[in-house]
C-alpha cells in the first residue's frame, strides 16, 4: 500500500509531504512492514497523538500558535503475536524546529542555567514498543484495510520508548512508559458505560515538547481523547494519572417524552480527570528569555489539585450529531481558562 500527500504553505514559504509504504507481509496475522519520511507542520500533544477525528485536529490548528516544522522518518513492523495481543516496534528519528508565531516562543538549555547557550531546535532517535491486547475485539477485513471492532470487556496498552543518544542524530537518551486500559460495559435498559485509565512517565530531564503535553481542544470540536475545555501547552508534566468516564444512556429519560421520542436522540454524561507532577529538573531547562523575548510559559498543577471537566449532550441528532456542553470544574481563575464550552461532534454509533 503507497500513501503520500503534498502541500505548500504560503506563510513559511515552505513545502510540505509524506512518502508512506506499507507491506502486508501475512495477512494471518496481519503482520505489516511500514516506512515513510514526513516533512510537516505539527502541533505538539495533538498530532502526535493517534485520534480517529481528523476534524478535531484540522480546527485545533487553526486556533493554535504552538506550532513546530517537523522532519520524520520511521520504520516500524508490528504483528499479532497470540489472540487479541499486537506488538509494533518502531525506530523513528525527528527534528523539530520551533519558529516563533505569533505570541508562542519556544527556547529551552542544554545545561540548566546556561544562558550562553540557548535553542529551539533539537533531534531525538526513539525505539517505540507498543502492545495492545483485545481478548474480545474482532477484524473486518477488506482488501488491504483492517478495521478493529471494540466489543465489551477491557483492553490494555502498553507502549515503552526509549531514546538514543549520538545515534542517527538523536541528542538525548531517556525512557518514557505509558500505561492504560478501556473498559466497556453494556447494561441494558441503561445504557453503556466507557472508563479509561491512564498512567504516563517520562523519566529523564528533556524539553518540554518531550514530555506529555496534555491534549487540550480550543475548536468546536468535541473529542473523547481530549480536554475539552484546556487549553493547548495549557498542563504539562512528566508523571501523570488520568482518568475519562462517559455514560450513553440510549434514550432512557427522552423515550419517554412524546415529541422528543420521534428524534431518537440519546442522552450522554462524561466526565474526565488529570493530575501530575513535574520535575523541578525540567522547568530548570526553560529560559525566561530569548534574544530578549520573553519565552513562553506553561502551568503544571497545584499539589494535590487535579483538572476537572464534566459534560453533558445528545446524541443521534439526525442520527449523526452530536451536542456536548462541557463545564470546567477546577483551575477556573487562571488566565485565558475557558470555564464552559458547546461542543459539536459527528458520526454513527450502535
Amino acid at each position: 500500500v503507497f500513501q503520500g500527500f503534498g502541500a505548500y504553505g504560503y506563510r513559511d514559504q515552505r513545502f510540505k509531504y509524506q512518502l508512506k509504504g506499507t507491506w502486508i507481509a501475512d495477512r494471518t496475522t496481519w503482520t505489516t512492514l511500514t516506512a515513510y519520511r514526513r516533512v510537516d507542520v505539527d502541533q505538539i500533544g495533538i498530532t502526535d497523538v493517534d485520534f480517529s477525528s481528523s476534524a478535531f485536529t484540522a480546527f485545533n490548528l487553526l486556533a493554535s500558535n504552538q506550532l513546530n516544522l517537523t522532519r520524520e522518518n520511521t520504520f516500524a513492523i508490528g504483528s499479532d503475536v497470540y489472540r487479541g495481543l499486537r506488538i509494533t516496534l518502531s525506530l523513528r528519528t525527528r527534528d523539530y524546529q520551533f519558529r516563533p508565531i505569533g505570541n508562542f516562543r519556544f527556547a529551552y538549555m542544554p545545561s540548566p542555567g546556561d544562558t550562553s547557550d540557548i535553542r529551539s531546535r533539537f533531534q531525538t532517535t526513539v525505539l517505540n514498543v507498543d502492545m495492545c491486547f483485545a481478548p474480545r475485539d474482532y477484524f473486518l477485513i477488506n482488501d488491504n484495510e483492517r478495521v478493529q471492532v471494540r466489543t465489551e470487556g477491557v483492553v490494555f496498552y502498553l507502549n515503552y520508548t526509549h531514546g538514543f543518544r549520538d545515534f542517527l542524530g538523536g541528542q538525548f537518551r531517556f525512557d518514557k512508559i505509558r500505561l492504560s486500559a478501556d473498559y466497556t460495559k453494556t447494561w441494558g435498559l441503561f445504557g453503556r458505560s466507557h472508563l479509561r485509565f491512564e498512567y504516563a512517565q517520562t523519566f529523564q530531564h528533556l524539553p518540554y515538547p518531550l514530555l506529555n503535553v496534555h491534549v487540550g481542544n480550543q475548536s468546536f470540536v468535541y473529542s473523547q481523547r481530549a480536554y475539552n475545555q484546556m487549553n493547548l501547552f495549557e498542563f504539562i508534566t512528566d508523571r501523570s494519572y488520568a482518568a475519562a468516564f462517559d455514560h450513553h444512556l440510549a434514550g432512557l429519560f427522552y423515550n419517554r417524552v412524546p415529541l422528543i421520542r420521534k428524534l431518537k436522540w440519546r442522552e450522554v454524561l462524561t466526565a474526565k480527570a488529570i493530575y501530575g507532577t513535574l520535575d523541578p529538573g525540567n522547568r530548570d531547562l526553560i529560559p525566561q528569555y530569548d534574544k530578549g523575548e520573553v519565552v513562553t510559559p506553561f502551568s503544571t498543577f497545584n499539589l494535590s489539585e487535579p483538572y476537572l471537566e464534566l459534560g453533558y449532550g445528545i446524541e443521534n441528532i439526525l442520527k449523526f450529531f452530536r451536542i456536548d456542553a462541557v463545564h470546567r470544574l477546577t483551575y477556573r481563575d487562571v488566565a485565558g481558562a475557558r470555564n464552559f464550552g458547546i461542543k459539536l461532534s459527528f458520526g454513527v454509533n450502535f
